[in-house]
């Protein structure tokens, strides 16, 4: 590939994962990036399927919020591994700690920018004023067009000096305000919309590599399938992870946790002397449930002098020997199974084993709806169609989501394949907490806790011992918390209750808003028993 388009990749991947939040989002107000939008949704998808774009688990991506110097350099070094110019150990936290190396007065080992700085100041990226590099601190437009003229230096290569130019004239005025995540993306944009179509031409060196499989079925790679595509010089292969699917290393269908494939790991093709290494041959991928299409999973394989780019092109189709069967039970609660919602030519069923933290099989042998641990159902075990009536899905403790169950059924013929589709739906096991403010200000304070305590009562309250907030998607949630200041509610942080003196609302819109919240009891035999919650605001 060549070093232009490479670090057009690089600078696109970096920007995406600055920024979105919907595909209707504001850019900002220039005439020459306006006219740009229609494009979006293109390198959105583009993005996602590469699965570089990625959020904070809530759908947030932070769009209009301001970028640190230490996020920035922590994307840098990400995107420079994956494009293998770095190695994932040169900036691994745990081991840079064991060799602690001070590379400026505000940057500690024990910070999760700690290796990913260091890395940047030994390739020239990250400079600071040579004591201090501010990490904490927002990023300028001025620095951001910087940094994208010196991480083409790193590369060897040049962006087209009348973009950058280009760029200064947008930002006009501008260069000393702080980049939001909007500005970062649309800059890069602006500059990587050139792209050639014969430098795309450019983008695999190799034969595709294409396969088509069921939906329910696994692929495990062969030495033989990259050989052909290739040739006998290639020594190993690092892949790109793909959106729709899993490469699992060693598979197990029956184990309740895989390894996963790295990004930043070698797998090699089989040889006696290296033992010890990864084999292609032991990769297998998993399709995501319900997926149905295609996947391309690009890879680079090397060998002893040159990397070459390829893609695998892998075709789910949906399995159409029997229908879905479907059922829907809430969480912590049994799902029996109906017979006669398998197909009448079913004899005999045998069901794959689920995740265990999915849930669990349990065929009920003294049919008394008592389900005990000697009652699970085995691998390979086959249920005569009569008594399919007997099996019970028990999803795991407080699982929500989607449950897949495959099987094989028996005519005494010919076997069909199957699958059950278990929706495991949540329980709001605390009344909501209905509040009606009026804001002033902008803002609504709750005494979370007093409204908590009169909710679910006594007893219950003297049991729980820590809440999680669900951010939510407009507005700032705000809190009160063990005698400080009101600091903005964290993502998956465990507030503890009895420290909560308020929580803090502020909009200035109106409407109704939902805030989803978890409280948790720890001293239960088996793990936290959680319970959820909402506070809906009527805002007038």
């Amino acid at each position: 590939m060549k070093k232009k388009r490479t670090i057009k990749i690089l600078a696109l991947a970096l920007a995406f994962c600055f920024i979105f939040t919907t595909v209707a989002f504001a850019a900002p107000k220039h005439n020459k990036i306006d006219k740009k939008i229609k494009d979006y949704e293109g390198a959105l998808k583009s993005l996602i399927q590469k699965e570089i774009v990625k959020g904070y688990g809530n759908g947030d991506y932070g769009l209009s919020g301001n970028v640190k110097r230490g996020d920035v350099i922590v994307m840098i070094v990400r995107m420079l591994d994956q494009y293998g110019v770095i190695d994932e150990d040169d900036y691994d936290a745990e081991k840079l700690s064991e060799n602690y190396l001070e590379i400026f007065e505000d940057v500690d080992n024990k910070d999760y920018y700690y290796g990913h700085i260091r890395v940047a100041k030994m390739l020239g990226i990250a400079k600071g004023d040579g004591k201090y590099f501010k990490p904490n601190t927002p990023v300028t437009i001025q620095e951001t067009i910087w940094l994208i003229e010196r991480t083409g230096d790193l590369l060897d290569i040049k962006f087209n000096s009348d973009q950058i130019e280009e760029l200064k004239e947008i930002y006009k005025g501008d260069l000393g305000d702080f980049a939001k995540r909007s500005d970062v993306f649309w800059m890069l944009y602006l500059i990587l919309d050139d792209i050639d179509e014969d430098e795309e031409d450019d983008d695999y060196d190799i034969a595709d590599i294409k396969h088509t499989m069921n939906d329910d079925e696994t692929f495990k790679f062969t030495d033989k399938m990259f050989l052909r595509a290739f040739g006998d010089d290639l020594e190993y292969v690092k892949f790109t992870l793909p959106e729709n699917g899993n490469l699992y290393y060693d598979y197990d269908a029956d184990a309740s946790k895989n390894s996963l494939v790295s990004e930043s790991k070698k797998y090699f093709i089989y040889d006696d002397d290296l033992d010890d290494e990864l084999r292609i041959s032991e990769i297998t991928f998993k399709p995501k449930d319900n997926f149905n299409g295609q996947v391309n999973i690009e890879y680079k394989a090397y060998d002893e002098d040159k990397a070459y780019n390829g893609l695998i092109v892998i075709t789910v189709e949906k399995n159409e020997d029997f229908d879905d069967i479907k059922y829907t039970v809430k969480e912590n609660n049994n799902l029996k199974f109906d017979y006669r919602s398998f197909d009448s030519r079913i004899d005999e069923v045998v069901f794959t084993l689920l995740d265990k933290k999915i849930g669990t099989l349990y065929f009920d042998d003294d049919k008394d709806g008592k389900l005990e641990d000697d009652e699970n159902l085995a691998k390979n075990e086959a249920i005569s169609r009569s008594d399919l009536r007997y099996v019970y899905f028990v999803p795991y403790q407080d699982y929500k989501g989607e449950a897949i169950i495959s099987y094989v059924g028996y005519d005494g013929k010919e076997e069909f394949d199957g699958r059950v589709v278990v929706t495991v739906e949540s329980v709001q096991e605390i009344s909501t907490l209905s509040l009606v403010k009026k804001i002033r200000d902008g803002e609504a304070v709750i005494d979370f806790e007093d409204n908590l305590y009169e909710t679910v009562g006594k007893d219950l309250y003297n049991k729980l011992d820590y809440v999680k907030f669900v951010l939510p998607s407009k507005g700032q949630l705000m809190i009160k918390y063990d005698e400080g200041e009101y600091k903005s509610v964290a993502k998956d942080a465990e507030y503890v209750i009895g420290k909560i003196e308020e929580i803090k609302y502020i909009f200035d819109g109106r409407g109704t808003v939902d805030i989803n919240y978890t409280v948790f009891d720890e001293d239960t035999s088996i793990e936290d028993k959680a319970y959820d919650g909402l506070i809906t605001l009527k805002i007038q």
